[in-house]
């Protein structure tokens, strides 16, 4: 079993006797790098060997071994005592190192053994010793630029004890200090902060099938915090940075872009003045209620709702009088109907409310949609009290009685198309009006037809 670069390093400076030598690394080029060096006064810059080297241990003495030093540096030996030795090792093509004694009675008596190994095992030492390199340079770096984002970052490598966290993500962590944390602790952290999100459960099911491993793809959720006012865009992306592997999660504030993104789904499928569904909304409402109905071979009823007298409290009182009573009679529909059924405003002082699930018996059906629209009906006859600002007098309280005309249509999948359904409550609701107002008339086909 090949031994570890650390052990290697050990037995090589024990082997080599740093005391009394000098040692240099050799690329293939010829060029001696210093590796390690004793005593002092013989350290020196890289520089050039020449390029004899046949065998692939090579053993110099006296005035030769001098010839393979810089001149910088022969001053300095000529004068120690004793005769120096030069030792060369080809430990490849690539690599190999050479070492000097000043004196060859320092020389150990197991050079031929030594440099063997030593040659044996170069390629590794100079491996892991890259490898190291690499490393510290990769993380110096990574610190860097990690430091420097706005966003909150959190680096976890897999080979590696400690992970990296950033300023802005130890600040939404809680985490006391940023920079280097244990792994495994910043694990847990970053669990528990998950445990934090009003959507925890959604959060960990999305990224439960990385966590687990080494992630193939990037990958983010939304993080919510009511109690904190905050969304949070987490973002989870495979790390590979030199001789980095392992995930690193971003942060970034998205409570803005949620809030802008909220604003155009507001205006794209709810009405501004009541909040209700809008025209548009209410149709993808409908298609699936229909779908259910396919499933559970239920009846729902689409009902049609037009105020009778509500142009006479715009021409006396303003338009402003009018939106409140809009505003108020939205808020009366929404508190008769179920939490699935939708209330949708289509403009102006028509509204819509669809019912789904009823029954699958169509008389059964027909009374439960009577029976809402009936409640419907009554709420809204109820006196309306509006505080009207008026310009220079101040507010102003009317009291406004107001009715509405209710058409309802059944339907049940298949029996009708989205269209025919609409123009089926819209029927009903005429013919509602025109038999004297304030009143809930169901569509027959008969009447339909007539009409």
């Amino acid at each position: 079993m090949a031994s570890e670069p650390a052990d290697l390093a050990q037995r090589f400076r024990s082997l080599l006797r740093a005391d009394a030598v000098c040692f240099w690394r050799v690329n293939a080029e010829g060029a001696a790098h210093p590796a390690c060096c004793a005593p002092a006064d013989l350290q020196t810059e890289a520089f050039a060997l020449p390029r004899k080297q046949s065998q692939p241990v090579e053993i110099e003495r006296g005035s030769k071994a001098h010839e393979l030093l810089p001149l910088s540096v022969r001053p300095r030996l000529l004068a120690m005592p004793g005769e120096p030795v030069a030792l060369r090792c080809r430990a490849s093509e690539d690599c190999g190192f050479f070492a000097l004694w000043s004196d060859a009675r320092q020389l150990p008596a197991n050079v031929a053994e030594m440099a063997g190994f030593l040659g044996e095992h170069w390629q590794q030492l100079s491996k892991g010793q890259k490898v190291n390199d690499d490393l510290a340079s990769s993380l110096a770096q990574m610190h860097s630029l990690v430091f420097a984002l706005p966003q909150g970052v959190i680096l976890i490598p897999h080979d590696l004890r400690q992970g990296l966290v950033n300023p802005v993500a130890a600040a939404w962590m809680g985490i006391e200090q940023a920079g280097y944390c244990d792994r495994v602790l910043l694990i847990d952290a970053l669990s528990s902060f998950i445990d934090q999100a009003d959507n925890k459960g959604e959060l960990r099911d999305h990224f439960a099938p990385v966590l687990g491993g080494d992630p193939k793809a990037v990958t983010g959720c939304i993080a919510y915090f009511a109690a904190r006012a905050v969304a949070l865009q987490l973002t989870l992306a495979p790390m590979v940075a030199g001789e980095l592997r392992g995930w690193v999660w971003l942060m970034e504030d998205a409570t803005e872009r949620k809030r802008m993104e909220e604003q155009v789904r507001q205006l794209a499928f709810y009405d501004p003045l009541t909040h209700l569904p809008n025209r548009r909304l209410l149709i993808d409402r409908l298609s699936q209620t229909l779908l259910a109905s396919k499933r559970s071979a239920s009846y729902g009823a689409m009902m049609f709702l037009d105020l009778d007298n509500f142009k006479t409290l715009n021409d006396t009182q303003g338009h402003v009088a009018g939106d409140l009573l809009l505003a108020e009679v939205a808020n009366r529909l929404v508190s008769c109907v179920r939490e699935t059924d939708t209330v949708a405003r289509f403009g102006g002082d028509e509204f819509v409310v669809l019912l789904d699930e009823l029954a699958s018996d169509p008389q059964e059906s027909k009374a439960k949609a009577g029976f809402i629209a009936e409640k419907i009906r009554v709420a809204l006859g109820e006196p309306y009290i509006l505080l009207v600002e008026r310009e220079g007098t101040g507010a102003v309280t009317l009291e406004h009685r107001c009715t509405a005309s209710i058409g309802v249509a059944l339907f049940i999948h298949g029996s009708a198309s989205q269209d025919e359904i609409l123009m089926r409550a819209d029927l009903a609701m005429y013919q509602s009006k025109e038999g004297g107002k304030n009143r809930v008339q169901f569509y027959t086909e008969d009447k339909g037809a007539a009409l």
